[in-house]
Order: C-alpha cells, then sequence, then structure tokens
C-alpha cells in the first residue's frame, strides 16, 4: 500500500456531469492500482477497457464537433493505451507488484491529461453547444 494521498476526483473536476463522472471512473481504478485493492493485473485490465471506451466517446465528441485539437488529442490517447499495454505486459512476464514508477506516470499523466488538454476539448464544446 502506497503511503502517498489517493488522487481526489473532485480535483480534476471539469463542469461537465458525464465526462466529470468517467474522470472520475478512471481516477479510481488508478487509486485502485496504488492501493492494491485488486491484483495489479486485473486492475490494469479494467484501467485498459474503462479508458478504451472512455477515450473512444471523447473522440467521436471530437469527430463530430470537428474539434480544431482532434488528432493531437486523439495521439495522447494511443500513447497512453500503448503504455498501458506495455505495463500489462511486463506486469504479467515478471508477476511483480506494482511498479510505484508507473503509478506516477498514470497520475501525472492524467492530471495532465485532464486538466488541460481535457479543459480545452470541455471549453470548446460548451462554446460550440455540444454540451
Amino acid at each position: 500500500m502506497s503511503s502517498t494521498p489517493d488522487l481526489d476526483p473532485a480535483d480534476f473536476r471539469l463542469g461537465q456531469g458525464l465526462i466529470d463522472g468517467e474522470h472520475a471512473e478512471l481516477i479510481h481504478l488508478i487509486n485502485g492500482l496504488k492501493n492494491g485493492v485488486l491484483p495489479s493485473g486485473e486492475l490494469l485490465h479494467q484501467l485498459q477497457n474503462y479508458a478504451q471506451s472512455h477515450f473512444e466517446g471523447e473522440e467521436e465528441l471530437m469527430l463530430l464537433s470537428a474539434y480544431p485539437d482532434t488528432e493531437p488529442h486523439m495521439a495522447q490517447h494511443r500513447k497512453f493505451r500503448t503504455y498501458l499495454v506495455t505495463v500489462a505486459e511486463q506486469i504479467q512476464q515478471d508477476q511483480k507488484q506494482f511498479p510505484s514508477d508507473v503509478q506516477h506516470y498514470l497520475e501525472q499523466w492524467l492530471l495532465h491529461h485532464i486538466q488541460e488538454t481535457d479543459r480545452l476539448l470541455v471549453d470548446f464544446l460548451l462554446h460550440e453547444e455540444w454540451l
């Protein structure tokens, strides 16, 4: 179990209920990895599936709304998905506990992605009256 505090979904709110709810679930899964509530391979698989579903929804909104930064935003999603696959393979091969450097990466990626990249998307969608 980690001595660092869990991420708080309230710190990541963008003011749009559906997206905030999905982000809260991603945060819950990342906190679960850190706290060892389930075997890391199982939780990582859940994170992969949930992230995929969340990203698909965001990407559909970007395409439908002609969001101007769709490609760089989607590139971040692809990079995150690739990272999760790599980590899952390493954990499966090594059968080790969830590495703290991976936890740090996940937390920092999510923090940056939500507070910067997703903030721009939500602001655009609100301005264009898609939300």
